[in-house]
């Protein structure tokens, strides 16, 4: 799932005059296979360790894999009090809360349908741009709006709405609160001043995963160390490595990959991955992880892409956060 540190981007214009071509899109593949793979790959995590085990070591792991490589090359720029203070609010509201919910919501839900949720995203960034940027929203957009949320009516279903209290229903809206958070941290974003990407994305997954260790983090430790001591099974080294994999590729290289196609192809041709994603982790966790794709999940994922379509304009496309 992708980090909301690199938003500061969404709203720049390419500056390269590259026009996309078979290494452009050969990056948008890359960046569904590994923010839709996310899912499957929590999923596998979750069979040893807590969801917010997963989350604290996946971000610290991300921390490192990014801040790293800017220390020792020397690139890291001393923030000011303002700005930490703003980054570590990104880090909670943008990381740590929506991927634990995330997580969380997975225990219950099929992996292919939290990808689903997160589709979402461009509805809630229309309707907070409207609410707290007081940016014009047209009627073609409301109207998109609308549809969307039908997708997303069609998709937790009549069945889970009428399960009021139940674990199916308070998944999905934990999957709802978490979408709502990384948009809510897409606009804050704004506000954080000019900053190298890396680094502020890295300081905000630092912070994220601080929030979380008293949580999760020597339970972690302790698991991990009994499994390579114990000279543990694939079956059971299967979860330590879904974990390494989400912070080292997921929330580290796969950052790195996002920049790079906003910065040369702009937000517009990136949006693409708002689309493929949950289509690539429906998939795997059909194939892998054997959950049911009825044509129920099918049609309201294309509503909800139908009114994202809509609401959006030739000149500029939201970008999921």
């Amino acid at each position: 799932m992708p980090g909301a540190g690199s938003a500061n981007h969404l709203k720049d214009r390419a500056t390269s005059s590259d026009r996309p071509g078979f290494e452009a899109y050969s990056h948008i593949l890359l960046l569904t296979v590994l923010w839709g793979s996310t899912f499957a790959i929590t999923a596998v995590a979750l069979e040893i360790y807590s969801p917010i085990e997963i989350v604290s070591a996946r971000l610290l792991l991300g921390s490192i894999t990014l801040l790293l490589p800017a220390l020792a090359l020397g690139r890291i720029v001393r923030p000011d009090r303002s700005y930490l203070l703003k980054v570590a609010g990104l880090g909670l509201l943008g990381y740590a809360l929506p991927f634990s919910g995330i997580a969380w919501a997975q225990k219950t839900v099929p992996s292919g349908v939290a990808a689903i949720f997160l589709s979402t995203m461009p509805l809630f960034i229309l309707v907070l741009s409207r609410v707290i940027l007081r940016e014009v929203v047209t009627p073609r957009k409301w109207i998109g709006f609308c549809i969307g949320l039908l997708g997303l009516v069609l998709l937790i279903g009549p069945d889970s709405l009428r399960s009021i209290g139940s674990g199916l229903l308070l998944a999905q809206f934990a999957l709802l609160a978490s979408v709502g958070c990384v948009a809510v941290s897409s606009i804050f974003i704004r506000s954080l001043p000019p900053m190298p990407t890396a680094e502020t994305t890295g300081l905000a997954l630092l912070f994220g995963g601080l929030f979380l260790v008293p949580f999760g983090a020597l339970d972690f430790l302790t698991k991990s160390a009994n499994i390579v001591a114990t000279d543990g099974s694939w079956q059971e080294l299967a979860p330590l490595a879904a974990i390494l994999c989400l912070g080292m590729v997921l929330s580290g290289f796969g950052q790195l990959v996002r920049i790079s196609v906003i910065q040369r192809f702009g937000p517009v041709f990136y949006s693409l991955t708002g689309y493929l994603i949950p289509v690539w982790a429906t998939f795997l966790g059909f194939v892998l992880l054997g959950e049911t794709l009825t044509l129920w999940k099918v049609l309201s994922f294309f509503v909800i892409v139908c009114g994202l379509l809509l609401a959006q304009t030739r000149q500029q496309v939201a970008a999921p956060g």
